[in-house]
């Protein structure tokens, strides 16, 4: 592949005719020391990519039994399956390591002729680590995937050899695929560009114009292009207008001198709000190229760029009821603010800390909408009976790693612990205090116990969520009878609570009230409080 490239460099090719590479191989890429070198097939992908960039169409021929355009990593069969995503592996299970060849490097190679392929057109290296795990006796040859890139193998240029009279359809397909290229392109041709959904293409940014071809170079002003319109919107730019077949370059200048002239069209793009960066972004997706009626007749190498890191996080304050959980996974989770989209490029661990220490982490990997946790349950939904304030630490590394490094930050929250308050009076009884027992959530032993003077209400603060039921304590009244009781108005009516002695307290209703009426004695002829004599003699002695 690198002598490819050498070799169509030197030519001068590219440019005035479509460059074609074909790959054929019988087996794996390998070296003298393994039967699969990850090395050998970064160097090839490497080449093949430089190739693509300046508009080589690049065939991989797979001639093995195992060939299989479809597969890009090990989904089944072996003794683990990766799921494809980043950190995922697959591998099988050996008595002894043994020798080579492997079955868990068919997958490998599969995707490594993908890869290298115009299937792939931003893949620069093979995205995999080889690696044994053990389960004694067993020896477990594995592959872990770090890093994929964009590949349709649906674009059809990793085809699989597997009959021997199936060589003359190949490069049949081939031929016909590379003519394709060369077809008549007029006025309604479009040249489209897909800004990948981490940039915004600046409103107003986007120009028009043409370039001369003098027989050795395009060179000359830009001039603006008349009849040239943009037919798409947003991240989506589709140009019609410009007649390649009338402009097209010959190595002969035709009447009036012409050579031909070359469309020019150009953007400015911003990164999308929200989109924290990373290392090797595309900037446009592999869709992009020339159609004409409707058909891809060619592509647009992807380039990729480097987007330093940008990242806030703004946790909201929140609110529980005294008696209540908090959920501190919830506000983390929703402060992120990630979606697999903007985090794409970027693993982010934000570390939650109370004024006591670390309670857990949350792990969001690049291209995860959602992360795990690590951390004590209880901890993370605990039942706050003071206001508490929290602090998340935040480490972003760029996956790929890069020219643009880490960054850390961090943000508080304050969870408010609200609670409730219940007002008890009294009236009748004159001059007496009453005794009142407040039993919550129809529990059978009082909560507490409090006392109420006359013209004074007692009121008690600081209660959890609760039904609350308020009964005169009959040891202390039994003289007046059953009194009767007045729920207050701030009994909240979705509860439904009956009778007049019973309040419901929580974030809707957190004050209540009940009133007690006590009538006239029923047992006048006992002494009460207001009786009490004190029983002294003078001099000192009785």
């Amino acid at each position: 592949m690198a002598l490819a490239r050498d070799q169509l460099a030197a030519a001068g090719s590219y440019g005035e005719r479509q460059a074609v590479v074909i790959l054929l191989t019988t087996g794996n890429p390998k070296d003298r020391s393994y039967d699969f070198s990850s090395g050998v097939a970064n160097g090839a992908i490497g080449a093949s990519l430089s190739m693509k960039q300046q508009g080589a169409l690049v065939y991989s021929v797979g001639m093995f039994e195992e060939a299989d355009p479809n597969e890009l990593y090990g989904s089944s069969g072996f003794w683990h399956n990766s799921d494809g995503t980043p950190r995922s592996h697959w591998c099988e299970r050996r008595m002894d390591e043994g020798d080579p060849p492997y079955a868990r490097d068919i997958p490998a190679n599969n995707r490594f002729l993908n890869y290298l392929s115009s299937n792939s057109l931003s893949a620069s290296s093979l995205g995999l680590e080889s690696f044994t795990e053990y389960d004694f006796p067993y020896f477990c040859p594995a592959w872990r995937i770090t890093e994929n890139f964009a590949c349709d193998p649906g674009r059809g240029y990793y085809k699989a050899f597997t009959d021997p009279n199936a060589m003359e359809d190949i490069f049949t397909s081939i031929l016909n695929e590379t003519l394709q290229v060369h077809v008549q392109l007029g006025p309604d041709a479009v040249l489209q560009e897909t800004v990948s959904p981490y940039f915004i293409v600046k409103e107003g940014s986007l120009q028009y114009s043409t370039v001369d071809y003098n027989g050795t170079a395009f060179a000359g002003e830009k001039v603006p292009a008349a009849g040239v319109t943009n037919i798409g919107s947003g991240n989506l730019i589709q140009v019609t207008g410009f007649d390649y077949n009338a402009n097209c370059v010959t190595a002969k200048p035709r009447p009036g001198g012409v050579y031909g002239k070359k469309l020019v069209v150009e953007f400015d793009i911003v990164p999308k709000a929200g989109f924290i960066g990373g290392n090797a972004v595309p900037v446009a997706g592999a869709d992009s190229g020339m159609y004409n009626e409707g058909s891809a007749v060619g592509t647009i190498p992807v380039d990729t760029v480097n987007v330093p890191l940008n990242y806030a996080m703004d946790p909201q304050d929140a609110h529980i009821f005294l008696g209540n959980t908090v959920d501190l996974k919830g506000i983390l989770s929703s402060a992120a603010g990630v979606d697999g989209t903007n985090n794409a490029f970027v693993d982010i661990v934000y570390t939650l800390k109370d004024p006591t220490g670390t309670l857990g982490t949350y792990t969001v990997r690049a291209g995860q909408g959602t992360g795990v946790w690590d951390g004590d349950p209880a901890g993370l939904a605990p039942a706050l009976t003071e206001t508490t304030t929290y602090t998340v630490e935040y480490a972003i590394t760029p996956n790929p790693a890069g020219a643009v490094g880490p960054l850390t930050g961090s943000a508080d929250f304050t969870v408010t612990v609200d609670s409730g308050a219940l007002a008890i009076s009294k009236s009748g009884a004159a001059g007496e205090t009453a005794v009142f027992n407040i039993y919550k959530d129809n529990g059978a032993s009082p909560y507490m116990t409090v006392t109420v003077r006359d013209g004074a209400p007692t009121t008690i603060i600081r209660l959890p969520e609760g039904i609350y039921r308020v009964e005169a304590d009959a040891s202390r009244s039994w003289r007046y009878g059953q009194p009767a009781y007045t729920a207050g108005d701030s009994l909240d009516p979705a509860t439904a609570v009956e009778p007049g002695n019973m309040v419901a307290i929580n974030a809707a209703a957190p004050e209540g009230s009940v009133a007690c009426a006590f009538g006239q004695p029923a047992n006048t002829q006992w002494l009460d409080g207001s009786d009490e004599k004190s029983n002294t003699a003078k001099g000192g002695t009785r």
